[in-house]
């Protein structure tokens, strides 16, 4: 008698796990907990310049209201999974994070993609507790990294600095160091930069026909081969693990 197929034989634990959650009134699934944010609102709007600070993900109220994580916009669901509250996981489900990454998008022109992936950090806050994850470089996803001249494309503004040769995937965390997210508990995932650049379309301050790269979401054809779409100025963070619900 050939032996049952081990692929089968796991869908049937998963199957069975996930009946025995449901009988018990949780849900399990894996999920990505993911937010983005934009650079240029954490602009001086007077010169463009991003100063070295911290910006913060999954917030709802960021700089005092005027912007949410950076986006002059109502959030939605493509930019952040919570989109109520200041960096607090929703009541009725909880987190528990199995990888992380890090990603500026492939379209951020090269001088804030440097300040991001070569001299920023990533860091947690647990109220008074702050973990240090480190260079952001060491957390890139998607391959994204800083080409080299060799595998850089050459058509003016419009580069995807997608590295062959940089980063790879989401970092696993080690077994003992999984990331729990209670629920209705803060879940502060933070960038912390530590080099000044311009949220400009050419990397300069605003002035001379230049402008701050957009934030508001609009769509204009005529900025696709300019680095004014706001794609141009988002950087996401996403943790892939198991979101429970709870029960009643």
């Amino acid at each position: 008698m050939a032996a049952p197929n081990p692929n089968v034989k796991n869908a049937k634990t998963v199957m069975a796990q996930l009946l025995r959650a449901q009988r018990s009134g949780q849900y399990v699934e894996w999920k990505p907990i993911f937010s983005r944010l934009h650079v240029s609102g954490f602009a001086d709007p007077a010169t463009g310049l991003v100063q070295r600070q911290e910006m913060s993900f999954f917030s709802g109220t960021q700089n005092g209201g005027a912007n949410q994580q950076g986006f002059a916009r109502q959030l939605t669901p493509a930019d952040t999974l919570f989109r109520a509250g200041e960096a607090v996981v929703p009541g009725g489900v909880e987190y528990v994070i199995f990888s992380l990454g890090i990603s500026p998008q492939p379209e951020m022109p090269q001088w804030i993609k440097e300040a991001i992936v070569y001299n920023s950090t990533l860091i947690q806050r647990r109220q008074a507790t702050i973990y240090e994850y480190g260079l952001v470089e060491l957390w890139t996803a998607g391959d994204i990294g800083i080409q080299s001249k060799a595998a850089a494309t050459t058509e003016a503004n419009t580069t995807i600095n997608q590295a062959v040769n940089g980063s790879s995937g989401y970092r696993v965390l080690a077994d003992q160091a999984l990331i729990a997210l209670p629920a209705k508990q803060p879940v502060e995932f933070l960038l912390r930069t530590h080099r000044d650049f311009y949220a400009t379309t050419d990397g300069q301050p605003l002035g001379g026909g230049n402008a701050l790269i957009n934030n508001t979401g609009e769509l204009n054809p005529a900025w696709y081969f300019t680095f004014q779409r706001e794609v141009c100025g988002i950087v996401l963070f996403c943790g892939w693990g198991y979101q429970f619900s709870l029960p009643g």
